[in-house]
């Protein structure tokens, strides 16, 4: 299982060309917009890839994880309670889009989940405690959270803060 958070550099077209060219993820401690690549003990053919984006970016988020060989199954809301950024409305949610690939199906079958949460907001790109425990349980592991901030039991992070 991926989680990940892309980082977003420069203008879109620029981006996406370079996430689709590489379709690929990261290695350790690198940001994704520096073209590499996962490395190979790391790429699983059944995967699934929790793939956080906003509205502003969130037709590129499709194209990278598409490009990746993934496949959206479903859709997952942040909603956070504290007012964020914005120009019409301020931004108070995080998409975090559930996809597969290969045909791995997604494990929540016989229970029901709502397709949102709430949790406060942490430092930037932080994701909280609560997402991570809903992926622990509707997925089987093993999980690698890229871009993670810390260490998490359970987890390999890699991230520059982890």
């Amino acid at each position: 299982v991926y989680s990940g958070d892309l980082r977003w550099h420069g203008s879109a077209a620029e981006e996406t060309k370079r996430f689709i060219h590489e379709a690929a993820l990261l290695k350790p401690r690198l940001l994704l917009c520096e073209g590499t690549r996962i490395p190979k003990d790391y790429e699983a053919s059944e995967a699934e890839l929790q793939n956080h984006t906003e509205r502003d970016v969130f037709d590129r988020a499709l194209q990278v994880v598409r490009a990746w060989g993934f496949e959206p199954a479903t859709m997952l809301t942040w909603v956070k309670p504290q007012m964020g950024i914005g120009r019409w409305f301020r931004s108070a949610s995080e998409y975090i889009l559930f996809c597969t690939r290969d045909g791995l199906p997604l494990t929540v079958q016989d229970k029901a989940y709502r397709n949102w949460f709430e949790a406060d907001r942490g430092k930037h790109s932080q994701k909280p405690d609560t997402f991570y425990e809903l992926v622990q349980t509707v997925s089987p592991g093993p999980y690698l959270d890229l871009f993670g901030r810390s260490k998490r039991d359970g987890w390999e992070v890699w991230g520059d803060e982890a």
